[in-house]
């Protein structure tokens, strides 16, 4: 029907539907720049960046109230993805590794 009304001109999209996020490009540009420098430079124990952590950070820099689960779509819009630590023995000797598979 809103085709007969408004032509063509009435099918084109309207844009993003729902609320729009809360954080403004300066902010996220403060959030990029936070993440970048590390999660121990934020105040965190370890070096691992975990969605209810990046959620503290955005509630302790912005005031700003975020779901750990919606985080992973804040960070994917400003170009950031999943990374998944390795896991390295402490005790991991670099230089014995290839006599190791070389000879055993």
């Amino acid at each position: 029907m809103e085709w007969l009304a408004g032509g063509d001109q009435a099918l084109k999209s309207k844009g993003r539907i729902g609320r729009k996020s809360a954080l403004g490009s300066e902010q996220t540009d403060r959030l990029a720049a936070i993440l970048k420098a590390g999660a121990v430079a934020a105040g965190m124990p370890t070096e691992v960046w975990t969605l209810p952590r990046v959620a503290k950070v955005i509630r302790t820099e912005f005031g700003l109230g975020y779901h750990p689960g919606h985080v992973s779509k804040v960070l994917a819009a400003m170009g950031f993805s999943c990374q998944r630590p390795s896991r390295r023995a402490v005790e991991r000797d670099e230089e014995k590794i290839p006599h190791w598979k070389r000879y055993k």
